[in-house]
């Protein structure tokens, strides 16, 4: 599992209060994901500074964040919080008993982070450590946030995690394929003992598992330590109705950063996307150069898709988003920390966007790019370009070329990184078209003769 408490590596704050402050300020830090795999990109640390006291607290605030060696910043901000390079001040009055908006900062791990770093963190005089795990036994497997469930059956325990990092699910599924139902129910007996669940806890867990079809259906092999998971922007587009049935007879689960003006058209799709178990995600309302914007209109842009997603029956699973063109300086950074987004730059793409790209070349390229952990980025129709059949074909050869080469498939969490999922299928129908899908004219590449039927300009 990607949260592992082996090897370990400190993040470190100072945090100056003023000696006219009215109260002593605390401060906490946690990170995500729990650990910083060698590599890792987006990984982050959340600063929090807290008045516990009963009077409010005055006079200027600084916290100061010394990153430890291996660790590079590429963002810092926090609501209200004006910040210089790792470090962020600000001088309004802290209330009683209550904690400023945090601040988040955005770190890339180096690939030689060594094994244990050691740092301390000082507020006001005080030592103490943040540990933060840089090795896993179970990479990219089962969050110890999600909780044991067994085809679309929850248990609601909560899943445990062991010392090096896996967790109980990624224990029961790493011993599949399962011999029949007395195989599956077998092994889940033995990972709660080993986990040592708490009787009514085990009894959940064995009972969720009893009312599954998890050894009676054929399901793929879906376990490994080589995870990858497939994201999709710009939908929902004329094509998703055939991507969802790929995905669907691969059994593989898709994230999708949709586009509001897109899901209003259609949003039976969306809909049927939550229903499905796919992973619903933002990419701004109208698709826009989010670097070009202000504040205010790209801060409009976001939550109104939101909004848009939420009354379409498919509400965001977490605060995720990726900027549309990867707009994304400095300005729309500190906004989307602000509105406590994860946001997902960092993937491998090929240029599935241009008319004349094969499903072959599609495949080939990403293919090329593959290893553990990543996460690929395509698109199953651009709002601007008539592409897509190729891509839903290469999706497809993807699959069964990855697993040919060792890897099985995931999802994303808010940690922005890689975690494992199985396809469970709601067994309903997959919808069809139901109203002209929009397109932004004019378009950047192709000609409007290529746009499939039924389509409306958006200008």
């Amino acid at each position: 599992m990607i949260r592992s408490l082996i090897g370990t590596a400190i993040l470190v704050l100072a945090v100056a209060v003023p000696a006219n402050a009215a109260q002593p300020l605390t401060v906490s830090v946690n990170h995500a994901p729990s650990h910083f795999m060698p590599g890792m990109v987006a990984a982050y640390a959340t600063i929090t500074v807290t008045n516990p006291g009963r009077s409010p607290a005055t006079g200027a605030v600084t916290v100061s964040d010394a990153l430890p060696a291996g660790l590079t910043a590429t963002a810092v901000a926090g609501e209200g919080w004006t910040c210089t390079g790792t470090t962020c001040q600000r001088s309004d009055a802290l209330p009683a008993r209550s904690s400023y908006p945090p601040i988040r900062v955005v770190v890339n791990v180096a690939a030689d982070v060594p094994d244990r770093l050691v740092n301390t963190v000082t507020v006001n005089g005080a030592s103490r450590t943040d540990v933060i795990p840089a090795r896993d036994a179970c990479p990219n497997g089962w969050a110890p946030e999600q909780t044991i469930s067994y085809g679309r059956r929850d248990s609601g325990v909560r899943n445990p995690q062991r010392g090096d990092g896996c967790t109980m699910q990624d224990v029961v599924w790493n011993a599949e394929p399962f011999h029949g139902k007395a195989d599956f129910l077998s092994t889940v007996d033995k990972a709660a003992t080993e986990f040592r669940l708490k009787p009514w806890q085990r009894l959940a867990v064995l009972a969720t598992a009893a009312r599954s079809d998890v050894g009676t259906k054929p399901q793929a092999d879906n376990s490994c330590d080589r995870r990858i998971a497939f994201t999709f922007d710009d939908g929902t587009s004329i094509y998703r109705p055939e991507l969802l049935r790929v995905l669907r007879d691969k059994q593989v689960l898709g994230v999708f950063f949709d586009n509001g003006v897109r899901v209003e058209a259609n949003p039976q799709w969306a809909r049927f996307q939550a229903r499905e178990g796919h992973v619903e995600l933002n990419h701004t309302y109208s698709h826009v150069h989010m670097d070009q914007l202000t504040p205010e209109q790209n801060r409009e842009e976001v939550l109104r898709n939101e909004k848009v997603l939420a009354d379409a029956g498919a509400p965001l699973d977490f605060k995720g988003i990726r900027p549309p063109f990867g707009g994304s300086n400095p300005a729309v950074q500190k906004l989307l920390i602000e509105l406590e987004y994860t946001y997902f730059l960092n993937r491998v793409n090929t240029s599935d966007w241009l008319p004349e790209m094969s499903a072959q070349a599609i495949s080939d390229d990403i293919v090329r790019q593959l290893r553990p952990g990543v996460i690929i980025g395509m698109h199953d129709g651009p709002i601007d370009t008539p592409s897509g059949a190729a891509t839903v074909q290469a999706v497809g050869m993807i699959i069964d070329k990855a697993r040919e080469l060792g890897y099985c498939f995931g999802v994303v969490d808010a940690s922005g990184q890689v975690i494992a999922d199985r396809y469970v299928s709601s067994g309903e129908p997959i919808p069809a078209v139901q109203s002209p899908v929009p397109y932004r004219i004019p378009l950047a590449f192709g000609t409007e003769e290529q746009i499939p039927h039924p389509w409306r300009p958006i200008r």
